[in-house]
């Protein structure tokens, strides 16, 4: 019998013994001490070495001379201080010889669904495993479901909140009742699940919520709406919510990271700054979490929410060119490393 045992660089293989914290090595044990403890550093490290090299008849050691962050120094205990070189044996693999070409499967267009903002980001790291995602079945435990969640699910399953269906939703969710009722005007004027098409591309935006709400200006007399006129943004701006997790220390920053690497707010707010008939004079972006008050983000006035709706744009563009020819193909990369289709997947070894 042989056995390999591998990367015996310094520090991989030992007793790993360790002081401890609260009673001193000198005051375990010995003459007076009382504390009757065994010693926790024995010099362990040679038995180990001894068992290791004893597993078998014949024992083959490797050590790497480096790795990605630099030059490793091998375990002299294991390899002696001049280690042998590596004898001639016979390949393990055709892959192991000179010339020999891996095989990589070929992956054929396949019919992906609908064209989703959300959908195409995640189609952009890694198309494969987009896909799997969306047509594989996968286990999923709905008792584990948290409250929050289950409530975001109830708002957001109708277009419209009624006071009636308000009312219900405070006595299926009583940790919430002071939520819902605080918050009960907003909650009641907006629509909910909006989804919003981009003729260009073909692509749904999906969002939580939105909301119209006039603006006030000289224009429209003090204190009432400025008047629209065709052809030209009404004097109205667009809400769009976003509805995450609870968070009683939610600040501006905490906001914009929910929102940083979405699509399909800012597809959403492009779509409607493109509407030839009632383009709003600007979109706002709002993180709602539950339970708490809402947050601000940005609004499209300002030159950085416009260059991100405008990179959200391009993107979407460019992911649905390639959706729409069904290609699968993965990308390897960071990606790979908790991807649940590593197993499908041929890949993984060229990340």
């Amino acid at each position: 019998m042989k056995v390999y045992l591998l990367s015996a660089v310094e520090g991989a293989y030992g007793a790993f013994e360790r002081e401890d914290y609260f009673t001193q090595e000198e005051l375990r044990t010995g003459p007076g001490s009382g504390a009757g403890l065994p010693l926790r550093l024995q010099g362990r490290d040679a038995d180990v070495v001894e068992e290791l090299l004893s597993r078998a008849p014949h024992v083959v050691v490797t050590a790497p001379a480096a790795d990605r962050t630099g030059l490793l120094v091998a375990d002299i205990a294991l390899l002696g201080e001049e280690p042998a070189e590596l004898p001639d044996i016979p390949a393990g693999s055709r892959l192991e010889l000179p010339g020999a070409t891996p095989y990589l499967p070929t992956y054929e267009a396949a019919s992906l669904g609908e064209p989703t903002a959300e959908f195409l980001r995640h189609y952009r790291d890694c198309a494969l495993r987009a896909w799997g995602h969306r047509v594989l079945p996968r286990d999923e435990d709905r008792d584990e479901v948290p409250e929050w969640l289950a409530l975001r699910h109830a708002l957001l399953s109708q277009p419209l909140l009624e006071p009636e269906r308000l009312a219900r939703l405070a006595l299926d969710f009583p940790e919430a009742a002071g939520w819902l009722a605080e918050h009960e005007e907003r909650l009641l004027a907006l629509r909910f699940g909006q989804r919003l098409n981009d003729v260009r591309t073909g692509v749904v935006a999906t969002i939580h919520a939105g909301e119209r709400v006039p603006l006030t200006g000289r224009a429209g007399g003090r204190g009432r709406p400025a008047a629209s006129q065709p052809g030209r943004p009404s004097r109205e701006k667009i809400v769009i919510y976003r509805f995450v997790e609870p968070n009683p220390g939610a600040d501006w920053r905490w906001a914009m990271e929910q929102l940083r690497d979405r699509w399909s707010e800012y597809l959403a707010a492009e779509v409607m700054l493109r509407n030839p008939d009632r383009a709003p004079a600007f979109v706002e972006f709002v993180v709602l979490p539950m339970y708490g008050s809402p947050i601000v983000v940005e609004n499209s006035s300002k030159s950085y929410a416009r260059s991100r709706i405008e990179e959200r744009r391009a993107e979407v563009r460019v992911q649905a060119q390639r959706f729409a020819a069904g290609d699968v193909t993965p990308t390897p990369g960071f990606v790979c490393r908790d991807c649940d289709l590593a197993h499908v997947c041929r890949m993984r070894e060229q990340a």
